[in-house]
Parts: structure tokens; C-alpha cells; sequence
């Protein structure tokens, strides 16, 4: 028996259609990876951006300005690629770091092609005053873990997203359905024939009214 799912066997009635007696697989009611995970990032997300609001700015745009102080001057390629960012998006938060003053980007002077981002003065002493705060969230999240653990947790993690990457080509599109339809049926009212007493209700009212 799989640990992500049990089986039930249905019974089998009178009116049971062809597929009676066949085992129907449960599905499991233990929260998922996937949400689990959002939950951590999610919790973490929105604590980020209250602290710093002040600054005007979110964890995306937080999150570039570390990397870029962990690994020096990248691409927006390479950012996107470290922060998760779609690069439109990227592009949109990079300029407006920019008019900030906290980035400024360049050629590469080995790949004319190539623009790098890089942390300005203000960028570099802005990043590296919150870089400790920021990793007081690490620290909180492996509390009570043993390193050990840490490792074999990350390895997990790295496997379930090259999995994801792997399948999600190979995965089944969701179903076509018509949403107006759907609405459409839900809101229909339910026809109730009348009651006994509403109609003898009915009846009474019509004779006060008469009289």
C-alpha cells in the first residue's frame, strides 16, 4: 500500500454502473510538499516586507541585492536564474533599484553583449547592514535541526524541484470547461413543489382579504 494514498473498494448496488467493484484510490489528506513549502515562504515573505517597508522596498527586490552582494556583479540572466524572478519582472525591479541608486549596470568588458548588474556604494553598505538580518530567518528555520539533516533536507528539496522541471512537460493539461456554464448551474434555482400548509396559508389569505 502506497503511503501517498489509500484504496477503498466501493459496494456494488442494483443501479451500479460497469466500473462497480473496481478500487478507488483516496486521496491522501496530509497537507502536500508544495504547500508546505509556500508556507515557510510565504510566512517569511510577508514578514520581510513589513520590516521593510520603510525602505520603500519587498523581499524580490531584497533578495537581488543579496545575491549580488554573495557573488559580486551578475546578469540579469544570472539573477533571474538565482532569485527566481521572471525576467520581466526582474527587469521592471532592476530599474527601479536603479533610481534608487542602490544598482547600476554595465557592459561587461569582456562580453560586449553582456549587461552586469552591480551594488552602487549606497547599494553595498545598504546591503551589507541588512545581509545579518536577513539571515536570522536561516537561522530561525534550522533550529532544532541537526546538520546532518540540513543536508539531506536540501538534497530532498533540490530532488522534488528537478523533479517538477523533469514532469511538468509530461503532465496532463487540466480539463476544458465552460466557467459561465458552470456559474450558470450553480445559481439556478432549486423548483420546490408547494406544501400542504403553505397552501391552505395561501387559502386563508385570499378569504381575510375577500372579506
Amino acid at each position: 500500500m502506497s503511503s501517498g494514498h489509500y484504496r477503498a473498494r466501493r459496494y456494488c448496488g442494483a443501479d451500479s454502473g460497469p466500473g462497480c467493484g473496481a478500487e478507488m484510490a483516496k486521496p491522501n489528506l496530509q497537507p502536500s510538499i508544495a504547500y508546505l513549502i509556500h508556507r515557510i515562504a510565504a510566512r517569511i515573505e510577508d514578514s520581510i516586507n513589513a520590516k521593510a517597508r520603510k525602505y520603500r522596498l519587498r523581499i524580490s527586490e531584497i533578495r537581488v541585492l543579496m545575491r549580488i552582494l554573495s557573488h559580486g556583479d551578475l546578469s540579469v540572466g544570472q539573477l533571474a536564474d538565482m532569485t527566481s524572478i521572471e525576467p520581466s519582472a526582474l527587469s521592471h525591479l532592476l530599474r527601479r533599484l536603479n533610481q534608487e541608486g542602490l544598482v547600476s549596470r554595465a557592459r561587461s568588458t569582456m562580453d560586449n553583449r553582456l549587461v552586469l548588474v552591480s551594488l552602487t556604494e549606497a547599494g553595498r553598505k545598504f546591503a551589507s547592514t541588512l545581509q545579518p538580518h536577513i539571515q536570522e530567518y536561516n537561522y530561525a528555520a534550522e533550529k532544532g535541526i541537526k546538520a546532518e539533516q540540513l543536508e539531506v533536507l536540501r538534497a530532498q528539496l533540490d530532488t522534488i524541484y528537478s523533479n517538477i522541471i523533469r514532469l511538468e512537460d509530461s503532465l496532463p493539461d487540466f480539463p476544458e470547461l465552460n466557467m459561465a456554464d458552470l456559474k450558470t448551474r450553480h445559481s439556478r434555482p432549486v423548483s420546490r413543489g408547494t406544501s400542504g400548509s403553505a397552501k391552505r396559508g395561501a387559502s386563508a389569505v385570499k378569504a381575510a382579504t375577500r372579506g
